[in-house]
């Protein structure tokens, strides 16, 4: 898979998804997004900056009724408010959509992507999220929001090399 299927957004009961050792990193999980530009085709993203395959965010719209509906087809990910263990390790991810932080995750599998920071967004998992799997990144730093993930038991940061070790917060 280089993208979600659409019809994900269907799956509003779904709790478990795993998406390990796709191609995500050479599509995008929703179109749009400020971080990024949409391929010729429809189905991948570039980021502004040039440097390599991310996960877009979905693109704000402020025409009210349809707008969740609209949000969930460009981003499948938004049609699962149910889904607490989201497994995307193995994809060549440079970045993550903001609406991955917007689930009830317990678990979030990272790890043997390109990421180079995890983003303080993950603060908003802090009442649910009890494992997270950021082994073999790119991680230099982690951010001192980790700290308020009281529930988290399981942090594997494994060959991260260049990773400093995590701030007193955490």
């Amino acid at each position: 898979l280089t993208s979600i299927p659409p019809c994900l957004a269907r799956c509003g009961s779904l709790l478990q998804l795993d998406l390990s050792s796709n191609r995500l990193g050479l599509g995008s999980i929703g179109a749009g997004g400020a971080d990024s530009t949409a391929s010729g085709n429809g189905t991948g993203s570039t980021p502004s900056n040039g440097r390599g395959p991310t996960l877009a965010r979905p693109s704000s719209d402020s025409s009210g009724g349809g707008h969740a509906a609209a949000a969930a087809s460009e981003n499948p990910l938004l049609g699962t408010p149910l889904l607490t263990d989201l497994d995307l390790s193995d994809n060549g991810l440079l970045r993550l959509p903001s609406s991955v932080f917007a689930l009830p995750l317990t678990r979030l599998g990272l790890s043997g992507n390109r990421l180079s920071v995890l983003p303080a967004a993950v603060r908003a998992l802090a009442p649910t999220l009890s494992t997270l799997e950021i082994a073999r990144n790119g991680l230099r730093s982690l951010p001192s929001a980790l700290g308020h993930c009281v529930q988290l038991k399981e942090l594997d940061v494994e060959m991260n090399r260049g990773l400093a070790w995590p701030p007193e917060e955490v």
